[in-house]
């Protein structure tokens, strides 16, 4: 019995190893970590691609600075962004629906003078109210957000935008 499971052992092992032997081929070309630079794109010819720059197109920097001197000129009011909290009110992968709640909240929260804001967070839309500073404003937003029936608002750390006052 031992005799034949040997021999069987031995023929497979014989039967997998026996194959044809692949062996690497040289070329004689550079080695896969090398890349070729040789390639240059305009010599493509094509033309029927034009790629300008639109001289309306801003770098941030240059839209900030210029967003600023529009409010001084304007006598607008500038905000900065600072550490807060905002009141989560929404939050849904659809973006057709929360844009509704931000329409609706909006209309809600105007006779308070909140601000409302759609932002898109780790692939969901959120619905966001309020420029809180403090947790006791932020409380406040919150009270005032299940008033008009969004029962599962809650309170949220975010950047928030503060008038710039004269001093600084």
């Amino acid at each position: 019995m031992r005799l034949i499971l040997v021999a069987a052992l031995l023929i497979f092992l014989a039967s997998c190893g026996g194959g044809k032997k692949l062996s690497r081929v040289e070329k004689d070309t550079p080695s896969s970590t090398a890349y070729d630079e040789s390639f240059d794109p305009s010599t493509l010819n094509d033309d029927d691609i034009i790629i300008a720059r639109n001289p309306k197109a801003n770098t941030a920097a240059e839209a900030a600075v210029s967003a600023d001197a529009k409010a001084e000129s304007a006598g607008e009011t500038r905000y900065r962004e600072v550490n807060g909290f905002q009141v989560q009110i929404f939050v849904t992968k659809d973006l057709e629906r929360a844009t509704l709640v931000r329409e609706e909240a909006r209309e809600l929260f105007a006779d308070l003078g909140y601000a409302v804001y759609l932002t898109f967070e780790s692939n969901l839309y959120k619905v966001r109210v309020g420029d809180a500073v403090s947790r006791e404003e932020a409380e406040t937003i919150k009270d005032e957000a299940r008033d008009r029936n969004y029962r599962e608002a809650f309170i949220v750390r975010a950047k928030v935008r503060v008038p710039v006052s004269e001093g600084n």
